[in-house]
């Protein structure tokens, strides 16, 4: 019996679409309890986190309280704004829970942190997130990743450097996982879990996206899906990104401000090694079919269209999972290779051809770009983050094989265009190498921030 995955457009298993209209119910449940005190509360807490304490005092002075929140965030806006009658509002803060306002002053110098990871390490964009928390232990955190919907991080290279790795089966389990730890920040890799994270009550939560799917655009998804999606940004989150295009969409779509962190390609991507002949020219995929947002659809028949015309020319195709569609590609395949020999593949090719509909960021073409390849890739939002058109690659249209072939076509015909090309690449490729990514990370963690309390129901 062949057991046959059921995916979504995402390449997300299908059962997930349970358990996000499970967590979309139970987030019903919790927002339509507030009061309307509380919403102003948490509307309060949420500008302060963007930096707006003249908008937390606007809705906060004036109003009879007893709120620990509500006072403790009053108190800091007052302060951020320079006004005397912070200390007053500390003052009442203390009165109602002293202990409680000494504990959130001490999150600022408290070294451990729990990272939310909410999908497969295999999954789009959880490298980043397991990268990220690698970075936080080598800047002297004591790191727990409490992984939702998959349980493989414990596998991944490093995880003994963690202080734990655990599954956990939901969100009740999860907010009762965050409640009995000690840290004082937990970074949340996606949105769905920001509610169940801030419940916990007792850590500072940051959402951190790399261009999760259901972000990068709003198609598709009916009314009710995006107003969640809305009202879960305007919880008392702190944002944090690696894409540019994500920043865009937290301020346009969510009106939020975010903390921008690049992304860290390997360093092995840089090493330097011996080009490949000129002929066969080689051309890489790095995707797997069985997610048509990928764009292999497109990309397959044109590279298949050159080759019947008569051009020398090689496909290699690297993926994550073996074959659902393109089973029967005559190529050079490698299933799920180890790290050091995908960069040994990616050194032996003339170009890579990265074609999504859509896409947060997209690291492959990066990486392309560190190694000296030239790189074919589409407008795919996220490519603006690193794509300048006939500077460092060529950019196509989405969803045309006309385009995707007369683009290879350029690189094969012109060595000169295509060295042009790589030596551009490998100037953008190093705003991506580790040191420089941890650099910024270091300066958001290390920033002055002010005291703001985010309870909820």
């Amino acid at each position: 019996m062949t057991v046959t995955r059921a995916l979504d457009r995402f390449g997300f298993p299908v059962r997930w679409a349970i358990d996000f209209r499970r967590a979309r119910h139970a987030f019903g449940q919790v927002t339509s309890a507030l009061s309307p005190a509380d919403r102003i509360g948490l509307d309060a807490a949420r500008l302060l986190l963007d930096g707006d304490a003249r908008g937390a005092v606007d809705l906060l002075a004036g109003r009879p309280t007893e709120s620990f929140r509500d006072l403790v965030n009053l108190a800091t806006a007052y302060e951020l704004l320079g006004d005397g009658a912070a200390g007053k509002a500390f003052d009442a803060a203390r009165a109602v829970d002293g202990d409680r306002l000494a504990a959130l002053a001490a999150r600022r110098t408290t070294r451990e942190a729990n990272l939310v990871l909410p999908f497969p390490v295999t999954t789009g964009g959880m490298r980043v997130q397991v990268d990220l928390a690698r970075a936080l232990v080598d800047f002297g955190y004591e790191v727990t990743v409490v992984q939702v919907r998959g349980d493989d991080a414990r596998d991944v290279p490093g995880a003994d450097a963690f202080r734990d790795v655990v599954a956990v089966s939901g969100h009740p389990e999860l907010t009762d996982r965050l409640r009995a730890s000690p840290a004082a920040l937990t970074v949340v890799g996606c949105w769905v879990d920001y509610l169940p994270a801030l419940r916990a009550g007792n850590s500072a939560v940051v959402g951190f996206s790399g261009g999760e799917p259901t972000l990068n655009e709003s198609d598709g998804f009916d009314e009710d899906f995006l107003a969640y999606r809305l009202d879960a940004h305007r919880l008392p989150v702190g944002l944090m990104t690696c894409s540019r295009f994500i920043q865009d969409i937290y301020r346009d779509v969510f009106g939020r401000v975010s903390d921008y962190v690049p992304a860290a390609i390997d360093d092995r991507a840089f090493d330097t090694g011996p080009r490949p002949a000129d002929r066969p020219f080689r051309v890489l995929l790095m995707a797997w079919d069985g997610i048509g947002d990928k764009g292999l659809a497109f990309a397959v028949p044109a590279l298949e269209n050159l080759r019947r015309r008569g051009l020398d020319l090689e496909i290699v195709w690297i993926t994550p999972h073996a074959p659902e569609v393109f089973v029967d590609l005559d190529c050079e395949l490698h299933v799920d290779p180890p790290r050091a020999r995908l960069f040994e593949v990616l050194r032996s090719c003339h170009a890579l051809v990265y074609p999504p509909l859509v896409d947060g960021l997209g690291l492959p073409p990066v990486e392309a770009m560190a190694a000296g390849v030239p790189v074919v890739v589409t407008e795919s939002g996220g490519s603006a983050e690193f794509a300048a058109p006939e500077v460092n690659c060529v950019v196509v249209e989405k969803c045309s094989v006309a385009a995707i072939e007369h683009a290879v076509e350029r690189l094969y015909r012109d060595p000169a265009l295509a060295r042009e090309l790589a030596d551009g690449g490998r100037r953008e490729a190093e705003r991506y190498r580790p040191s420089r990514s941890r650099s910024r990370l270091r300066q958001v963690l290390a920033a002055d921030r002010p005291i703001v309390c985010t309870d909820i129901a």
